[in-house]
């Protein structure tokens, strides 16, 4: 497989044949791009700024396709959560090739949920309540450009639906890719070896906690679910913590909504995280490394900490939004100039420490909650806490 470099937009690396360049009306990663410069959401400002991260982090935007191609053509080193290795190539040969799963049930962006799974990244408790509000509904406008649309752009552009790529894999992009995806868990006490906790999970007056989070991409090889994401950070071997639960929620909510179909066809899952290579220089055009973990039990030791977690979540969230806490918690962390005292942490935590990327968005919801204004009202549609 020969990844080019686009023509029109350097920053692209496409496998399709260069004769589709004259296509007229392709709608291909490069008409995505184009199309955001456009949107007055992203606007040229915030694609510019995310060429020169991409510049600064030496790294490409491939298409979905591509990187399902290159999982099934080279081999990686798959590791589990007992650190135990195996390889990608055997695998393979096991269980046959990585194909596309699937999704053919939506989530109500109405029904109610407590936990965003973007959240188990952060340990800042401010962030969990700021993380649910929708910055479209805030008096004011949040309008600093961040990481988290550098993200989005490489995202919709691997994975926004076009027509060449649909026909190359044969399968839309819309059946498997950006995947809105829920998972319940009954908020069980017992989880808690923690007295204090396991109050706390008592008191949270809820029969079931849910989580809501949108999936990269679902695929399947044989009897395995895999969940592909992709990162801005630089790759490792072992996947990072706060990834893993992230990933793991979406693969274990997709595996819920199965089992309740009667669909029992998995009985493994892999989480594929496609990251900027440790090795990529300035202006490099690296292709994204993976880090590949396997989930031989469904209903094992990861299971267990993912529920944990999530119940853990929610007691932060009631507590936030109980009495001052949020304004009282606001106020510690910032000086008489309304800066942070000290950097936010629920970034990347092997980069540089730097301030926070929703530092906006918080200091508007500190702003509200001041004026006395139910901050409830700017929660995002369904959150229910």
């Amino acid at each position: 497989m020969t990844l080019r470099t686009c023509p029109v937009h350097d920053t692209i690396r496409c496998e399709l044949p260069q004769s589709n360049c004259n296509k007229t009306g392709r709608d291909c990663m490069a008409d995505l791009m184009n199309g955001l410069e456009k949107d007055p959401e992203y606007g040229e400002d915030r694609i510019n700024a995310f060429k020169v991260d991409c510049d600064n982090r030496g790294y490409t935007i491939n298409s979905i396709e591509a990187d399902i191609l290159r999982l099934n053509i080279m081999d990686a080193e798959v590791s589990n959560i007992e650190g135990k290795v195996t390889s990608l190539a055997e695998l393979r040969k096991q269980y046959g090739a990585i194909m596309p799963l699937i999704v053919d049930f939506d989530v109500s962006k109405f029904s109610p949920y407590q936990v965003r799974s973007s959240e188990f990244k952060s340990n800042c408790s401010l962030l969990h309540i700021v993380n649910v509000i929708d910055a479209r509904k805030l008096p004011e406008k949040v309008s600093e450009i961040t990481e988290a649309d550098h993200g989005h752009i490489r995202h919709f552009v691997a994975m926004a639906p076009a027509r060449d790529h649909e026909g190359e894999m044969a399968i839309s992009r819309a059946w498997y890719c950006e995947r809105p995806i829920e998972y319940r868990v009954k908020p069980n006490p017992e989880l808690f070896d923690d007295e204090k906790l396991r109050e706390k999970v008592v008191n949270l007056g809820l029969e079931e906690v849910v989580l809501r989070g949108t999936a990269d991409c679902f695929l399947q090889m044989g009897p395995i679910a895999i969940c592909f994401d992709y990162k801005r950070r630089f790759s490792s071997f072992f996947l990072e913590h706060e990834i893993m639960m992230q990933q793991m929620s979406y693969v274990f909510g997709l595996l819920q909504k199965l089992e309740e179909q009667g669909d029992k066809r998995f009985d493994k899952a892999m989480l594929v995280t496609a990251k900027t290579s440790r090795n990529a220089h300035y202006g490099e055009r690296s292709v994204p490394e993976f880090t590949i973990t396997a989930i031989f039990d469904l209903h094992g030791a990861e299971r267990r900490e993912l529920d944990m977690e999530m119940l853990y979540l929610a007691t932060i969230k009631k507590e936030m939004m109980t009495g001052r806490n949020f304004m009282d918690e606001k106020e510690l962390r910032m000086t008489n100039t309304g800066m942070p005292r000290f950097s936010c942490d629920s970034l990347v935590q092997t980069e540089p420490v730097q301030p926070c990327f929703q530092l906006s968005k918080c200091n508007i919801a500190y702003g509200l909650m001041k004026k006395g204004i139910d901050i409830t009202d700017y929660f995002g549609n369904g959150v229910k806490i």
